[in-house]
């Protein structure tokens, strides 16, 4: 599984794969990175919807979530991508429409 971080100077970032809703809430940012250490790497990932875990600061926990990530078709940008919680419906929505749209604008 996949684990995401605030973005900080710990982590590697994600470029243009943003957190939204609740794991922005829990996040306390919308950029996300990997442990410096993880074998994630955007440019060889295939499109898809992954399972991830997402840490909150607060807790010290993780909580389950998903990336929806994808390559816009005519967009200047290489990818997208949202993070969002399973116990989300709302954002998992929004983000399931982005991903089916290959929306380029988040």
């Amino acid at each position: 599984m996949i684990e995401l971080y605030a973005e900080h100077k710990t982590v590697r970032s994600l470029p243009w794969v943003y957190a939204h809703g609740q794991a922005e809430k829990i996040l306390k940012i919308d950029m996300v990175g990997v442990d410096k250490e993880s074998m994630l790497d955007l440019n060889t990932l295939a499109e898809g919807i992954y399972h991830c875990a997402v840490y909150n600061k607060a807790t010290d926990m993780f909580e389950e979530g998903l990336i929806f990530f994808w390559y816009p078709p005519l967009g200047p940008i290489k990818s997208k991508g949202l993070v969002v919680l399973l116990s989300d419906t709302d954002s998992i929505l929004y983000a399931l429409e982005k991903y089916k749209t290959k929306a380029d604008k988040l």
